[in-house]
């Protein structure tokens, strides 16, 4: 009952020196909202000149903790699981808290509550409320009023902006006004943030590739606006040397290659397409470029830009060519031999025959390839024949040569020398 009656004797003198002193009331109202509105604009200065967010978030929570003269302030940030928060940064509490201290988000919590409000979440009295329960966090420092509200960020929600007194107070309309201004101010400068991060780690990214990255302005002549590390490496030129160019410039004089007609109409209409072009380094090397061209369009669908991935396939192109030619005199020297020789696969089914092969055992080349080693085998020497090829296969020996008999399509036998070798892949 004390307790009440000295509450009712402190608001008696409230209410007589307001009915005494109305003008006071007034003076004080105007002076807290002008304070206030300097105060916002302190942090709207703040936000526009510092670009480091943590020390913008902690320079925005003293000056608010000043404009209400409150003992605590924080920025809770919600982790990823959304059953935890992160206390980002505040005033009042103790240093080794910020940063690292995590608050649940537990069922029926004040947090959960602000979380689900639409609307800043106002409480008098912490111990005595009714509508969530009071965390161990705010209860361990002793606090008794408070705001909170949520902070979102292109409508998803990041966190909680917080301001607890451990006096009971009450918080009018104009301060939810200052507050929100403030959120919305901290909302602007985390997106800011966020997106600076993605930048930056694309950036990391395009220049951790090994691929050549071109990035080029959706106008008449498509100038170069970026381009990575790779493409420095491949090409030889530096950005400076590069920027504002059509990526033309590095086919130099040669222009006749088919593929550029179709790039250039897919750049004019649009759309993305890949392709193969002989580029130039800065010292006139020839290299091969696969070329995959994407255009990049703005929310409102408007072409702003083309992106360019390349990638230097010089080695493999060399590689291809020395194939293709060794394959060749390797089909020259096989289809003119004078002798007969075939390809056999680990089944014993012909896989190639040269007309050696053909004239030898009586068969056309179509016939042959129908048949295996076997079929053309005298019965006689089968069994030696096939205990040198399971040595052959299993690596005990590389090669092996003798005489022995086959049987020919009109089904007389002739006498030949064998010599038999495996073949292996590349990448084996």
């Amino acid at each position: 009952a004390k307790v009440y009656i000295c509450d009712y004797q402190k608001y008696q003198k409230k209410m007589k020196c307001i009915f005494d002193n109305p003008e006071l009331v007034v003076k004080s109202k105007v002076d807290t909202q002008v304070k206030q509105q300097l105060n916002l604009s302190k942090i709207i200065n703040e936000c526009i000149v510092n670009q480091d967010i943590y020390s913008l978030m902690e320079q925005t929570l003293t000056i608010i903790a000043e404009t209400f003269a409150v003992e605590y302030t924080h920025i809770l940030e919600l982790l990823p699981n959304r059953s935890a928060l992160l206390l980002q940064t505040g005033t009042g509490w103790n240093q080794d808290l910020i940063g690292y201290a995590t608050i649940g988000n537990t069922d029926n919590s004040l947090w959960q509550y602000t979380l689900n409000s639409k609307e800043p979440v106002i409480f008098n009295d912490l111990p005595i409320e009714t509508r969530f329960r009071g965390d161990p966090f705010l209860h361990n420092h002793q606090i008794i009023s408070g705001v909170t509200m949520v902070i979102t960020i292109n409508q998803e929600v990041w966190g909680i902006l917080g301001v607890h007194s451990q006096k009971e107070r009450q918080f009018r309309e104009s301060d939810l006004e200052f507050l929100q201004s403030v959120n919305q101010v901290l909302s602007a400068a985390i997106l800011r943030h966020q997106q600076a991060q993605k930048l930056y780690l694309l950036e990391r990214a395009f220049n951790e590739t090994s691929n050549s990255i071109v990035i080029t302005d959706a106008i008449d002549s498509n100038p170069i606006i970026y381009v990575n590390s790779a493409f420095e490496k491949t090409t030889g030129y530096s950005f400076e040397e590069v920027r504002g160019r059509n990526c033309g410039f590095l086919q130099k004089n040669d222009i006749n290659q088919p593929i550029l007609a179709e790039i250039g109409q897919a750049v004019l209409e649009g759309r993305e397409c890949s392709g193969v072009v002989r580029n130039y380094r800065k010292d006139g090397t020839m290299f091969w470029n696969e070329l995959y061209i994407a255009p990049v369009r703005n929310s409102l669908g408007h072409l702003t830009h083309f992106i360019g991935v390349q990638t230097d396939i010089t080695e493999r192109t060399q590689a291809e060519e020395k194939l293709r030619e060794s394959e060749q005199r390797f089909k020259g020297i096989f289809e003119q031999a004078a002798v007969a020789m075939a390809l056999v696969g680990l089944d014993g089914k012909f896989i190639q025959v040269n007309p050696g092969a053909c004239q030898l055992w009586g068969y056309s080349s179509q016939e042959l390839l129908n048949l295996t080693f076997q079929d053309i085998s005298h019965p006689n020497e089968w069994a030696t024949e096939l205990n040198l090829v399971t040595d052959l296969l299993a690596g005990k020996i590389n090669t092996f040569s003798r005489e022995e008999r086959y049987l020919r399509k009109d089904g007389s036998s002739i006498w030949g020398q064998i010599t038999v070798s495996m073949v292996k892949e590349q990448n084996i």
